[in-house]
Order: C-alpha cells, then structure tokens, then sequence
C-alpha cells in the first residue's frame, strides 16, 4: 500500500470529515484515533491524517491505522513544512459535507461527533458548533476545565470580542471555507481565532454545554517572552483581517484590541514591568477605554507606580 505524499483514492462524499495534524507525537496519536473511531454514530466520515515529517515513530502508528481501517488516510509530508501548512493541506483533502478537527495529540470523549452533526443537520443557519474541553496532562490525567456556560448562540461579532472556541471542539459546514482560507501567513503562530472568524461570516455559532473533548496540556507550553510577542502579533493580525469580514461590528473588533492588549497589561503588573503595563494600558485606552477591566488595571498600575515612587526614596 502507497502513501507517498498525497491522499489514497477514496468513495467520495462522506458526512464528515474529521483532521488531525501530528509532529512527533507517537505516544499520543493512538488514543486520539482510537477516541475518534470509537464514536458511535449513523453517517459516514473520514479521517486525514496529516504528519508533518515526524521523526518519533509517529509515522509507523498511522501506517498500522491506516491497514487496518479503510476510512483513513495519510497525507506524509516528507520534510516538515509547519503546523499551518499541514493543516491546510488536510483540510485540501477533506471531502465531508462538515469537517471537525482534532491535534494528534488531542481526544475525542463519547457523543462528539453525533451531537456536532446533529446540530448542524437541523440547524441551517449555524456556520460552527463547538463546545468546552477537558484539559489534560500527559498521562491523560485531568488537570483542569475550559470555561463553560457560553450563550447558545453568538454571532461573529461575539467571536470578534474573543475566541471562545477551542480548536479541537469545533465542527463547521465545509461552505463556509472560501478561498481566504489558503492566504494564511505560514508563520502566523496563533491561526484558530482567524479560521473561525472567516467561517462565522457564513453563519452563527452554536454551543453545546457539554465537555465532549479532551486538550492536552505541556509544562513546556508556557508562554515565554519570544512566542508571547508572536501570539500577540497574530490575534492583532486577526483583528486587522476582522474589519474587513462581512458582518463585523468595528466596535467588536476594538473591544477585541482591548481584552488583547489588557492580558498583557495583566502579564506585565504580574512581574512588576510597570512600563511595559503602562505602554499596553494605552493601547486599551486607544481602543475601548470603558470597561471595568481597563478602570481596575489602570487603578493598580497607578498604585504599584506610587509604591514604587515612596518605597525608592
């Protein structure tokens, strides 16, 4: 059996099709597919697998898969070209009416998918359907929650505001992609707000008040200094690219500048770089000053700068 570096032929027009990108994740990429193929539901889908050059042994897992179920296929890119290239690459191959994604390191928890396509089914006018996660370590073990109790349905601009959606939650309409998709920078560091911003201007967003997805955490995955300015260099990309969608309200996109620029103002009061806060308070100032977050951290800051006024003389 061939993989080379495209998808194997395959009965066209499935359900759904489910993505998953992996880079050396051998010790996880067998509980993420056993998580999806032990889904119970009444449709047809498929499952692309795109591996990003792994070195690990990752590789040789998806192969014995592949064997032994015939709705999954491999695209093996043979160096490694990077995690927004790959994820466009396997969403290329998709050929499902809805496409759900899902990291290789990631699982699925029982009635996912049946619930997602459910909704999506019924409901004509929502783009997206997603839901909270568990967070885990790496021995699978439970070490926290995302938070729960969204409105049932928001709209692109309540998305515009923040990114409530977690990347493996979410299911969307295979309509919704346009060619804006594939104009992605490959260096953007932070893509998911974007991709789901461009598939809410073609319908609502639907939450389900249930954990249906497990998303692992790393001790490694701290933000440090280097990649805090490059996530935060592509959610203001992203808001740059939001004024510009169908549908968006501006002030949505500056109220999204501001909960941006007030993390970092919240980062820098915590390790006592008052200017680096102040430069950031600004920032919120210039975008939309009237929230009770910028008059708290505008309080705090003034503060630490008078301690820190009386306690240097």
């Amino acid at each position: 059996m061939a993989w080379g570096s495209g998808v194997m032929s395959r009965v066209p027009g499935p359900k759904l099709s489910v993505t998953v990108i992996t880079y050396n994740q051998a010790n996880y990429i067998g509980f993420c597919l056993d998580s999806i193929l032990s889904q119970v539901v009444d449709f047809q889908y498929e499952i692309i697998i795109g591996d990003d050059a792994s070195t690990d042994g990752t590789l040789e897992i998806i192969k014995e898969y592949c064997e032994r179920h015939s709705n999954i296929y491999l695209i093996n890119h043979e160096r490694n070209i990077g995690l927004n290239l790959n994820y466009l690459s396997v969403l290329k191959a998709c050929n499902g009416e809805y496409i759900a994604h899902i990291d290789g390191d990631d699982m699925m928890l029982p009635g996912k998918l049946k619930k997602q396509v459910d909704v999506l089914d019924v409901k004509s006018d929502i783009a997206i359907v997603h839901h909270p996660v568990l967070f885990i370590d790496m021995n699978n073990n439970e070490v926290g929650r995302s938070n729960c109790g969204y409105k049932t349905v928001e709209t692109i601009n309540d998305l515009c505001v923040e990114n409530k959606i977690n990347n493996c939650s979410n299911m969307y309409r295979a309509s919704a992609m346009d060619d804006t998709f594939y104009n992605i920078p490959p260096d953007l560091v932070f893509h998911d707000w974007y991709f789901h911003l461009l598939k809410a201007q073609y319908g609502d967003i639907y939450y389900i008040n249930e954990y249906l997805g497990s998303y692992r955490k790393y001790p490694e995955s701290v933000i440090n200094s280097s990649r805090r300015q490059r996530v935060l260099k592509s959610e203001i990309y992203t808001l740059e690219k939001a004024r510009n969608l169908m549908n968006v309200s501006a002030r949505c996109v500056f109220i999204g500048y501001s909960k941006v620029y007030l993390r970092q103002v919240r980062h820098y009061l915590r390790n006592k770089q008052l200017h680096k806060a102040g430069y950031f308070l600004r920032k919120v100032r210039s975008s939309y000053p009237y929230s009770y977050s910028f008059v708290r951290y505008s309080i705090k800051w003034c503060v630490y700068n008078l301690m820190r006024k009386y306690c240097c003389r």
